[in-house]
């Protein structure tokens, strides 16, 4: 009976172990075709209203087969699935046009595959705010707060339909009232009282004959109507969402011009390599040149080895010297990659967007950086209160840190009574560092400003110049005696020389980026990889001047370049002076302050990595991998916003990525090879009781010999 129980008990400890395996492993074969599916994630959403204008966008791009999913943290905007990776991807490249952190992910088979997007009408191209520049939604304030955008006037433009999504404060009088202007003419007005708090303001706009369609938005903004009284409760204010649209009617046309096949309102290009040699290196350049020429945009670039329809394609391949357009394609020889690169430099210096960048006065000082060589444009504004002007101070304008940098600022005002009282303040990254009160000179002065160093954080500062007009109290009712301000883009930054050692940062590194640049590529497996690294190097820095490109032959250069990119997917640790060598085996990052580890390659598969460090005069940039590339392909769907958050001289990614400041905070042990240091700590105690006893033993002979000696003497 015994050993028949035990036989039983053996039996039934089978079967739930086979039970328990099937359980296990029944999600990895639950599709009851067998097939894997993937479908798109469009990204996270906080709220139910803004999820649901996302799947209205999905749906109107025709994706038929988009729904709302919960997640995690709020929701997203599911679509697909796709039976095929190459349908995948091509609807991954349509789909970031409107949801720029699109990703693939796996999903259930369904009982019926969704038919694919509806066809659409070609000829319309719908940008938001976001795609034009805008990251976040735009904020303005005060009695007449106003916001211009600009629409590129190009050729193929028939017309274009505008939808402001506003946001007004919700105290204001219903007398208030908001205006529309095209290039300074009021297209309309309307009140408060009939277009509500949260109005959508559509409108339609013409081509001009300006390169720049200007669109303003101006408001006349009131609570009480005594404006002494509602300037100083801040609730003189609206908002216009960044989701915004601006729906383009291109009637069809295509320029059959170099020019006119970038200068156009889509957001996607995709790069064709039609085959695989070594000298399809010299279409890295291409991705930075290609984001340089796109100043008003968010432009969304792709590798393929064949074209995506409905996205223009620049198709790599083939002998010979020639360059056409044909369709929305621009076919281009081989050898005629470096002649295109040459053609994209030209059009960027002579755009109207970026003039006077490169047209620096002769004879002007060295260590002088311009407004205008910034690429700003003289500033006029009207108004009552606060008026506030931005300049964007870069380290690539400067080719490092500016040390000692000094504002001369050239401005004019229109004058102000004694009555009244007008000042000038300025900011360095939200820091005020000086402020004068204004006479009642009308004519153009110069104000010199010391800027501290110790305030330029990053490579992306922001100088701010603030005129405030605050009128005396029995002048507030009756006509308002508005202050007009004009900043002359000949005031300039000067200072003493630049820096780069104390660049270390990756995201500080291509953001300081400047003068000649070399990018450099071992293996044609990372041919991609650095294509996409060039991408976001484009969206954060547009002061390159020119990249060169070649072979890695085993050594940096050791001069003639300012900065140098490189993609190793072999990086030699003896001959790069890196925080982390990747190709050294296991290795923990540690903070030694605690001891604790904040990162372990123990249990990763793989991930991808960039590393920022010195190489004599030069700055590099280094681009590898641990164990696995396909963590490489993160890089393609990295913003501009994750771009920024690079901010140790090291950067670990996979799906998400994290920055180290190794040397400076923490530092990298290797299982396989440990420093002296990591002995010393782990066997400190047994190597103190060791040299205990040897000293104990040497003083009981030493002690013995002496007594010994006075024995015998």
């Amino acid at each position: 009976m015994r050993g028949a129980f035990l036989l039983t008990h053996a039996k039934q400890t089978a079967i739930l172990a086979i039970f328990a395996a099937l359980l296990l492993f029944a999600p990895l074969s639950s599709r009851a075709d067998g097939k894997n599916y993937w479908c798109i994630e469009s990204g996270r959403f906080a709220g139910k209203a803004q999820v649901k204008r996302g799947l209205n966008r999905a749906l109107k791009a025709g994706f038929t087969g988009a729904r709302v999913e919960k997640a995690k943290r709020g929701y997203t905007v599911l679509i697909g699935p796709f039976e095929d990776d190459e349908k995948s991807d091509i609807a991954l490249v349509k789909i970031r046009k409107f949801f720029r952190k699109a990703r693939h992910v796996q999903c259930d088979a369904p009982s019926a595959v969704p038919p694919p997007p509806a066809a659409s009408n070609a000829n319309l191209k719908t940008l938001t705010l976001e795609d034009m520049g805008y990251p976040k939604d735009i904020h303005i304030s005060g009695v007449n707060p106003e916001l211009s955008i600009y629409l590129p006037n190009y050729r193929q433009l028939k017309h274009a339909d505008v939808k402001l999504n506003l946001k007004l404060s919700r105290v204001l009088d219903v007398r208030s009232s908001l205006t529309v202007l095209i290039d300074d003419t009021p297209l309309f007005t309307k009140s408060v009282k009939e277009t509500g708090f949260e109005p959508a303001i559509v409108f339609s706009v013409q081509p001009s004959k300006a390169d720049f369609i200007k669109v303003t938005l101006r408001g006349h903004l009131t609570i009480s109507g005594d404006i002494c009284q509602d300037l100083p409760t801040g609730n003189l204010w609206m908002v216009a969402s960044n989701q915004s649209t601006f729906t383009v009617d291109t009637g069809g046309q295509s320029a059959g011009l170099i020019s006119g096949f970038f200068k156009n309102y889509d957001t996607a290009i995709n790069v064709v390599l039609a085959d695989d040699t070594e000298d399809n290196l010299s279409v890295l350049p291409l991705a930075y040149h290609i984001n340089r020429l796109s100043d008003w945009k968010e432009l969304r670039l792709t590798m393929s080895t064949a074209p995506i329809e409905g996205v223009r394609n620049i198709i790599v391949g083939g002998d010979g010297s020639d360059i056409t357009v044909k369709d929305k394609n621009l076919l281009i020889a081989r050898g005629s990659v470096p002649l295109l690169k040459k053609t994209l430099m030209d059009i960027y210096i002579t755009s109207f967007m970026r003039g006077p960048a490169y047209n620096r006065e002769a004879g002007k000082k060295t260590n002088e950086v311009t407004f205008a060589d910034i690429g700003v444009s003289n500033f006029t504004a009207t108004g009552l209160g606060d008026l506030s002007f931005n300049v964007p101070l870069h380290y690539s304008s400067f080719s490092g840190i500016p040390k000692n940098p000094y504002l001369r600022l050239f401005m004019s005002h229109t004058p102000v009574s004694d009555a009244d009282r007008a000042f000038l303040k300025i900011f360095l990254n939200g820091v005020m560092v000086n402020a004068v009160q204004l006479d009642n000179a009308g004519t153009v002065k110069s104000y010199e400003v010391k800027l501290p160093d110790e305030l330029l954080k990053s490579f992306d500062n922001n100088l701010n110049m603030v005129t405030s007009y605050y009128v005396n109290r029995g002048e507030c009712r009756g006509s308002m005696p508005n202050m007009t301000v004009s900043i002359l883009n000949s005031s300039n930054i000067l200072y003493d020389g630049s820096d780069t050692k104390h660049i270390n940062s990756v995201r500080d590194v291509i953001g300081a980026m400047s003068g000649k640049a070399l990018v450099m590529v071992d293996d044609k497996t990372m041919l991609s990889h650095a294509f996409y690294l060039m991408d976001i190097i484009g969206k954060l820095n547009k002061n390159i001047k020119d990249f060169d490109v070649a072979k890695w032959e085993g050594n940096v250069p050791e001069s003639g370049y300012d900065f140098i990119v490189l993609a190793l997917a072999n990086p030699p640790s003896d001959k790069l002076d890196i925080a982390l060598k990747v190709k050294q085996g296991r290795f923990n990052i540690i903070n030694p302050l605690t001891g604790n580890e904040v990162f372990s390659s123990e249990y990763a598969d793989g991930f991808g990595v960039l590393q920022a460090f010195n190489n004599n005069a030069s700055k590099v940039l280094l681009l590898s991998y641990y164990k696995n590339i396909k963590p490489l392909d993160y890089l393609k769907t990295l913003s501009k916003d994750d771009a920024g958050r690079m901010l140790g001289n090291v950067v670990i990614f996979n799906n998400e990525l994290a920055s180290y400041e190794v040397g400076d905070k923490f530092r990298v042990e290797y299982k396989e090879v440990r420093p002296l240091i990591w002995y010393w700590n782990k066997y400190k105690l047994y190597a103190v009781l060791v040299l205990a006893i040897l000293a104990l033993f040497f003083i009981y002979f030493i002690n013995k010999r002496v007594v010994r000696k006075e024995n015998n003497d």
